[in-house]
């Protein structure tokens, strides 16, 4: 695995217990945990940033992909955020943009935008 992924897996586990309260599962990545629960909108829908709009169909199909290839998922997340260096931000609204990107360019990774 490549040092830039680690370090970031490793501060998403960070903001998810500062954020959220709660670790990230431990078979899970905790990338992918915490663009899904920044997006989240606390009624299984989505509250995306107004500059990088998500649709609820795009919204549903990473939460499918999420729970049906969750290694496809963490893998083409780790490949866009090494590609781009893709860095996760400071702040609570630049990290909602960061996951709104890089949600949308893995949905296109994977075909499915």
């Amino acid at each position: 695995m490549d040092e830039f992924v680690t370090k970031a897996r490793k501060r998403a586990n960070e903001l998810m217990c500062e954020m959220f309260q709660q670790e990230a599962n431990p078979d899970g990545d905790p990338v992918v945990e915490l663009m899904t629960a920044i997006l989240e909108d606390g009624n299984g829908g989505i509250a995306p940033p107004s500059n990088m709009p998500v649709t609820l169909d795009q919204w549903h199909t990473w939460n499918l992909l999420v729970l049906n290839q969750p290694q496809a998922v963490s893998r083409t997340v780790a490949k866009e955020m090494r590609d781009e260096r893709l860095t996760i931000p400071a702040d609570r609204e630049a990290i909602r943009n960061w996951a709104a990107n890089l949600l949308l360019s893995t949905l296109d990774r994977l075909g499915m935008l």
